[in-house]
């Protein structure tokens, strides 16, 4: 609220949930991010390392919960996780935006179902070499002519800033330096991101 008064800009608060955490603490954060959705918080996502046991069902009703008070959603699915996950949170989620999403490209229907939906991927490129999801930066020319030529909405972000130590202004150089986009494509993404903002403006 501080920055908001001081500076000319807009922000808001995303609460994550955890996949390590029950379905009861996942509910609570649901609960608090609709609770202060008029001081800030403008959407839940969830996120964290990977559970053998985790499910989907777990946390569908906190989403619900969410999405019932007008919040917006996002899901971290598709990064180390496969493409079924990534149709059960389209199926039992419908977020607005997929934290990575990756792994969509080897699913042709997914693809498709993702394109008609207008779901945008919050595509991360350096936190995708630091997991070993992709091994080199040339890796990201196919993604990116994959995705392009299935007409997926995608942003570039910085995913985990303090612990990648970039940002998306650092993204966008790396992926510049490594000629995996030209500068037209900065303009067209940030467009995008604009658009896919969750906050109000």
């Amino acid at each position: 609220k501080k920055a908001c008064l001081d500076y000319p800009v807009k922000a808001g608060l995303i609460l994550m949930m955890d996949r390590r955490f029950n379905a009861k603490m996942n509910r609570i954060i649901a609960e608090k991010a609709a609770f202060f959705k008029n001081d800030g918080v403008i959407g839940v996502d969830l996120g964290g390392p990977l559970r053998n046991d985790f499910k989907i069902n777990e946390v569908a009703p906190a989403f619900r919960i969410a999405r019932k008070e007008g919040l917006k959603l996002t899901f971290h699915t598709g990064e180390v996780t496969d493409t079924e996950e990534m149709w059960e949170v389209m199926d039992k989620i419908a977020p607005e935006r997929i934290g990575h999403g990756v792994k969509a490209v080897e699913d042709t229907k997914l693809l498709k179902h993702l394109s008609k939906e207008k779901t945008v991927l919050e595509i991360c490129p350096t936190s995708n070499i630091k997991t070993s999801v992709f091994r080199n930066w040339n890796s990201f020319k196919t993604l990116f002519r994959k995705l392009d030529e299935a007409k997926i909405l995608y942003t570039i972000n910085s995913d985990g800033p303090v612990f990648l130590k970039t940002n998306v202004m650092e993204e966008f150089k790396k992926l510049l330096k490594h000629n995996i986009i030209k500068k037209k494509d900065i303009v067209k993404l940030t467009e995008i991101a604009r658009e896919a903002t969750f906050v109000k403006v």
